[in-house]
């Protein structure tokens, strides 16, 4: 193939050729895969390499680089009443937010995923300090790496090759046991340490976006479809025909495209469109994208696809992939880490918060949070820490409304009600009689004061009062 070609292959669009492209045989060996075919015909299988320059699986993959590298990561721990507490200053912590010296979390988790979908699995070694703490991870290269099982003991231990590829297990510089990697597989059809990425399901559907658009791209590249004819009714020489063609050509192609060619002497301009035959084609590729995107568990809408929905209801998209596809490697790799720290998750548990992913909808998370505020459920502080706010005075108590009585309390308050209803009223006591204060003859009683001194007082207690 010409050197232009592939340069043309290496830049090529979603519709342009793409090659050259290989697949895979059964026994390993690549082989180029033809213009105007899949590999399906001679059992072949599109490798990670060319799976990668199809553009709906480039934006498949986007979405879940993008996913994982908005995960933030807890430390919880639970004591034995419930309670949960978020632990800043552990080694977990501390790994989790910084997993090395040269990525941060961020790009750590978006690399894991993309190996992760791009092989089928990836594999994540872990150093340990002097107090036997996981201090750094490292994500291994693929195809540096093998398992082995020990034949004695059954013990699983991984073979790495610091220096490049391991073609044999003699190749092999360091043995880690398992406890100190993570091995994350896609899924294991075949065996329970063999992960399958999910590309090895699109890929017929991906050869058949690979064959069409090469195809197409040759067709158009070399079929004789001119994008318009001048005609007139005019006896023209071949002379004079191809002065009239690079005169329009100098007003009306590449640099000079959009000028205004004049025409005289009866000429008509007539452009000519492509069929609609033709135009089946993107039909055809949008139901391969469709197929990747279900092998990929993407939902269509979040890469672009909006013909059966719409940007208004994108947060609800998100949502049922986190629930029915994102969610589920985000609890696989949670608890991957729990295992790497040996963690009982009983009491202390890794948690990859996926807020980020729906702080897009401001109007859903205050919805959200005032219901937990009113309903008990957190504290005002909780939620304005939630949103990056500083906390406030008085914030740190759970409110409930009074009218929220528990079930137990409402049967007791019940009985006492009933109680009261049955029991006879209680008669008054008795007023005991209070003698009358004596009175002497002057008018003046026991403090010596009479009726007008009386009033006297009356009146600055009043005065005093109103001062």
């Amino acid at each position: 193939m010409k050197i232009l070609d592939r340069i043309k292959g290496i830049f090529g669009g979603e519709g342009a050729w793409i090659g050259p492209l290989s697949g895979r045989g059964f026994l390993g060996n690549s082989f180029e895969i033809g213009r105007i075919e899949d590999g399906f015909q001679r059992e072949l299988t599109l490798d990670s390499f060319t799976m990668q320059r199809i553009p709906a699986i480039a934006g498949a993959k986007h979405l879940y680089r993008s996913a994982f590298a908005q995960l933030w990561p807890d430390h919880h721990r639970f004591d034995a009443a419930g309670n949960v507490q978020n632990v800043t200053t552990s080694a977990a912590s501390r790994v989790l937010l910084n997993p090395n010296a040269y990525e941060t979390g961020s790009e750590f988790n978006a690399r894991v995923v993309d190996q992760w979908i791009t092989h089928g699995s990836v594999l994540l070694l872990a150093t340990r300090n002097e107090r036997y703490e996981v201090s750094s991870l490292h994500i291994v290269p693929t195809g540096s790496w093998q398992w082995q099982i020990d034949e004695e003991t059954k013990e699983i231990f991984y073979m790495i090759n610091e220096a490049g590829s391991l073609l044999t297990p003699v190749d092999a510089t360091i043995i880690v046991p398992a406890r100190d990697v993570i091995h994350l597989r896609w899924s294991t059809p075949r065996h329970p340490l063999i992960g399958e990425s999910p590309l090895q399901a699109a890929g017929i559907a991906a050869g058949i976006h690979t064959a069409l658009s090469a195809s197409q791209a040759a067709f158009f590249t070399q079929m004789r479809r001119p994008s318009g004819v001048l005609s007139t009714d005019m006896t023209l020489t071949r002379e004079q025909m191809n002065a009239l063609k690079a005169a329009w050509d100098d007003q009306s192609k590449r640099l000079n495209q959009g000028g205004v060619p004049v025409l005289s002497n009866g000429l008509k301009w007539q452009p000519l469109s492509i069929t609609s035959a033709d135009a089946e084609v993107i039909n055809t590729l949008k139901m391969t994208n469709d197929e990747i995107f279900r092998a990929m568990g993407v939902p269509p809408p979040l890469l672009g696809a909006l013909e059966n929905a719409t940007l208004s209801n994108t947060e609800q998209l998100v949502q049922a992939w986190l629930a029915f596809s994102l969610g589920g490697l985000i609890e696989r790799y949670e608890r991957a880490f729990d295992r790497l720290f040996g963690f009982d998750p009983r009491k202390d548990r890794v948690e990859m918060s996926v807020d980020a992913l729906l702080r897009s909808d401001l109007a859903g998370r205050m919805t959200a949070l005032s219901s937990g505020i009113t309903g008990g459920v957190m504290s005002p502080n909780e939620a304005r820490r939630k949103e990056g706010l500083s906390p406030v005075d008085g914030g740190d108590q759970v409110f409930m409304q009074r009218q929220n009585t528990p079930v137990d309390v409402l049967s007791q308050l019940a009985a006492a009600e009933l109680q009261a209803k049955l029991t006879p009223p209680t008669p008054p006591a008795p007023v005991a009689e209070v003698a009358p204060e004596k009175v002497s003859e002057s008018g003046k009683d026991a403090k010596g004061l009479d009726e007008e001194d009386y009033v006297n007082l009356a009146y600055l207690t009043i005065q005093k009062a109103m001062q």
